[in-house]
């Protein structure tokens, strides 16, 4: 006799209404709306040299005591890059790359 798979066969109830089981006990974050999320998770590829020199800085900045995830260093650099655009155009740092 085959076994019958209970993934997905749950029963399907709403969430808990505010103020009862667990949310009683955290009554002061119930009425606080939920905030938008302010991140997008993306996907890229980068070249082995520069992800070694990624968790290089990484490393060195954890030994200094220095809270900063990879994330927030990658997002440091993509807007100083930015503001450098916006700032030289044909003149800056990006703009050179890419008339190769």
């Amino acid at each position: 006799m085959k076994r019958v798979s209970l993934i997905g066969k749950g029963k399907a109830e709403a969430a808990p209404a505010p103020g009862g089981g667990v949310n009683t006990f955290f009554a002061h974050n119930a009425h606080k709306p939920a905030a938008p999320a302010r991140k997008k998770k993306l996907l890229f590829t980068l070249p082995a040299e520069t992800a070694e020199k990624l968790t290089d800085i990484y490393l060195e900045l954890q030994m200094k005591r220095r809270m900063l995830d990879k994330s927030e260093i990658v997002t440091l650099a993509l807007n100083t890059l930015f503001e450098d655009f916006k700032n030289k155009k044909e003149a800056s740092i990006l703009y050179k790359h890419t008339a190769r």
